[in-house]
């Protein structure tokens, strides 16, 4: 991986980023195009990129600043199946006019509104076929509770930042995504108290 990509990696993407990977093997296949909401600058998609080369990675970001560094990143160190990253906020309509066969979204909808949070189900609903995935990866509750102390303290400091954020509860997604036509269909417990929701597009 260059250095400049490394350098503007947050910590948690260089230390998620391998095991997200990980959990996603049994999941994706090649000649699959992936689309991810939220890439922030970009390192996920190159990870996954060079680890999964026959699969097409599409990253994307509504902030201007993040979104910049992907683009110059990718002009100067992207592999060939890295695809220009696209401008797409997940409360808004007609997000891309290609076929995509998942959706990835890491660290996002804990650092949003709920609305990017059921932007990002509606989304999955109309370019998603049955049997189809969207991965979450993130902290979440469960049944109302923390998985650790520490995701406790993170969803305080979370809401003292801005009310509407927070840690969601996995009950909460469960009624979104039904609401959607999808449904959980695994949880991957990783390291640092996160977790992997795929869920997947009905019939």
């Amino acid at each position: 991986m260059n250095q400049e990509i490394l350098d503007n990696a947050s910590p948690a993407a260089l230390r998620n980023a391998p095991f997200i990977a990980d959990a996603l093997k049994n999941y994706i296949s090649e000649k699959e195009t992936i689309l991810e909401i939220a890439s922030g600058t970009g390192y996920h998609s190159f990870f996954l990129a060079n680890r999964y080369p026959k699969t097409s990675w599409q990253p994307s970001e509504q902030d201007e600043k993040s979104l910049n560094i992907i683009e110059n990143l990718s002009r100067h160190f992207s592999p060939s199946n890295l695809r220009h990253p696209l401008r797409i906020h997940s409360e808004e309509e007609n997000w891309i006019n290609n076929d995509i066969d998942a959706i990835l979204c890491c660290n996002m909808i804990h650092i949003s509104p709920i609305a990017s949070t059921l932007g990002l189900f509606q989304g999955a609903k109309k370019y998603l076929s049955p049997s189809q995935y969207l991965f979450l990866y993130g902290p979440f509750k469960i049944d109302g509770k923390h998985t650790s102390e520490s995701n406790k303290v993170f969803d305080a400091s979370l809401k003292s930042r801005d009310i509407r954020w927070g840690v969601r509860d996995i009950k909460e997604l469960k009624e979104i995504a039904n609401n959607n036509h999808m449904c959980l269909l695994k949880k991957i417990q990783l390291p640092a108290n996160n977790l992997l929701l795929i869920f997947t597009k009905a019939p």
